[in-house]
């Protein structure tokens, strides 16, 4: 899916999101979003390749919002703080997809984690992890704290049965974390955390599709469970 998108009328990020500069030699530089006037962003720089950012330069950009992923092209019009700021005049954007195969469904159900490193295993007990929304692809956490580690195959355990009705009980879900940020801390569980799910069972999968079809028919509650 791709469609055009009018400039004048581009979805605007908040203030605070992150944004993506893609250079043509294949650097990535990742900003964060401090002010937008009618014709300028400033952004604040948090990683970029060294000599990345130049006045004058053209780059793709692009965000995500909760829906879809914008992609667009901009100017750097100025750059201050020794290149860890930057002004770019207002992207023009040119493609919109979205930003996941499958439909998301709100759930709020306390979960475990199993998170193995090496020879070790971490332990992420239930009242510090929460299942925010779940697809057929994955789920979206909220933590307290932050994984012990990136881009690991993790064990969600959830007893379903507090959302289908009695079916399911302890199930354990093979994931892979994909994406992990930082929330502004306006509550206690202010880290995100996204999984992909991975092979299972086929009836851990049946079980998963019965809590997905729960979830999309509005009937999944909040659960509280000992595992």
């Amino acid at each position: 899916m791709s469609i055009a998108i009018n400039p004048d009328y581009a979805p605007v990020p908040v203030t605070g999101a992150q944004v993506l500069l893609n250079l043509k030699n294949g650097g990535r530089v990742v900003t964060q979003l401090d002010d937008m006037s009618q014709h300028f962003w400033t952004l604040q720089v948090r990683s970029a390749p060294p000599g990345a950012l130049v006045n004058g330069l053209v780059a793709n950009i692009s965000y995500a919002d909760s829906t879809h992923l914008y992609n667009g092209a901009c100017k750097v019009q100025s750059l201050a703080l020794g290149g860890r700021r930057v002004v770019i005049k207002k992207p023009n954007w040119f493609e919109s997809r979205p930003v996941r195969r499958f439909e998301r469904y709100a759930l709020d159900l306390p979960t475990a984690l199993l998170v193995q490193d090496g020879d070790y295993t971490h332990y992420i007990q239930r009242s510090d992890a929460r299942i925010l929304n779940i697809s057929e692809g994955g789920v979206l956490l909220a933590l307290r704290q932050p994984l012990p580690t990136k881009n690991k195959r993790v064990l969600l355990l959830a007893d379903t049965a507090m959302v289908t009705g009695g079916a399911g009980g302890h199930a354990y879900f093979a994931a892979k974390v994909v994406r992990f940020e930082q929330q502004a801390p306006t509550n206690q569980f202010s880290y995100r955390c996204g999984l992909s799910f991975g092979q299972m069972p086929p009836l851990y999968r049946q079980i998963l599709d019965l809590v997905i079809d729960r979830a999309s028919e509005g009937k999944a509650r909040q659960a509280n469970f000992k595992l």
